[in-house]
């Protein structure tokens, strides 16, 4: 068969016509590689050739187009690819142009990642890490990225806005709150402590003080005298404050 003519479509294709009155959208990657401009007589061998890697090139650009709504994994991309139903070796040889073409790019995926993480969120690092091997990334490729940060000085400042914030827990309760939430965020416990042992809490009478007035109003409403006293001291045992603060603190109050 025969190309009669080309019409160049709105998008990157061409419309080719053939003599048999068939039309193939052909992209201009087609075009150059099977020289068709001047090419002008095609076996149906190599029309089917020309139709597999037309769709080659087709998915090729539904992965770019797929990556520029936002930065993608090689993971991501291949999950992407099988839906459309592609073999292996075609995913394989996407995802090398891909790479080739600076679509796909490991070092710039984990750094962006990790300084959204860091900047974003008050996630740690061993949170950060295993994400990225989740993502597909080995462990090796992102722990120099990691420790470029300094997550002593996030551990800090969430460490001083929770004393900051506290108005209840004494220290230890709040010292082992502390711990389990950075540690749930991705914080090693010796990073932890290393810095927590460097913080200046607030003085636990202080706290005690401006707590139980509030308390032993609110309870004056509930209980009588005689429970009233009993009722304080165990709320406030249950926050982790010494027994002889909370009574001596009650006599005050």
């Amino acid at each position: 068969m025969k190309i009669v003519k080309f019409k160049k479509d709105r998008t990157s294709k061409y419309k080719i016509y053939l003599d048999d009155d068939n039309i193939l959208l052909l992209y201009d990657d087609v075009i150059i590689k099977y020289n068709l401009l001047v090419k002008k007589d095609l076996s149906s061998e190599l029309l089917k050739e020309i139709i597999k890697y037309n769709d080659f090139i087709e998915s090729y650009y539904k992965s770019i187009k797929y990556i520029n709504k936002k930065m993608r994994t090689e993971l991501e991309v291949r999950k992407f690819l099988k839906k459309e139903e592609l073999d292996e070796t075609n995913i394989d040889e996407i995802i090398k142009r891909l790479y080739k073409d600076g679509y796909l790019n490991k070092i710039n995926y984990i750094c962006a990642y990790i300084n959204d993480q860091y900047n974003l969120t008050n996630n740690g690092p061993l949170k950060v890490n295993k994400s990225l091997i989740s993502l597909g990334y080995k462990e090796e490729d992102i722990i120099e990225y990691i420790n470029n940060y300094e997550w002593d000085s996030r551990i800090e400042k969430i460490i001083l806005k929770k004393i900051k914030t506290n108005h209840k827990l004494s220290n230890n309760n709040l010292k082992i709150k502390i711990n389990h939430d950075l540690i749930n965020l991705g914080y090693s416990k010796d990073s932890i402590n290393e810095v927590i042992n460097n913080v200046t809490f607030k003085d636990d009478y202080d706290i005690l003080s401006n707590e139980l007035r509030k308390v032993k109003n609110k309870y004056k409403l509930k209980y009588s005298e005689e429970k009233l006293e009993y009722k304080v001291i165990n709320y406030f045992l249950k926050l982790g404050f010494d027994l002889s603060d909370i009574k001596r603190c009650y006599n005050e109050n």
